[in-house]
């Protein structure tokens, strides 16, 4: 959710990184580096109010569930990530 309604950050599934990137058959198969989607979100942090966050806990997220990263990230915009 942005502060304004003038906001638009675009498409961010292409600052996630799925490792590896073929041969996936199961969520146990791969693991995801959202790195750059925290980068750009944290050097955006003044424009975004609110993110909210369902995360399958079965998903292997580099360096930690990316409902922590994100509030490490951008502090009070994300309340809290609420696991599936």
């Amino acid at each position: 959710e942005y502060r304004d309604a003038y906001t638009f950050l675009g498409d961010l599934r292409g600052k996630i990184v799925v490792t590896p990137a073929e041969g996936l058959r199961d969520i146990a198969d791969f693991e995801l580096d959202c790195s750059l989607l925290l980068q750009f979100l944290r050097e955006r942090k003044e424009k975004i109010a609110r993110v909210l966050i369902l995360e399958d806990p079965e998903l292997k997220v580099k360096n930690g569930p990316l409902g922590e990263a994100l509030q490490k990230a951008l502090g009070e915009a994300v309340p809290e990530a609420t696991s599936l």
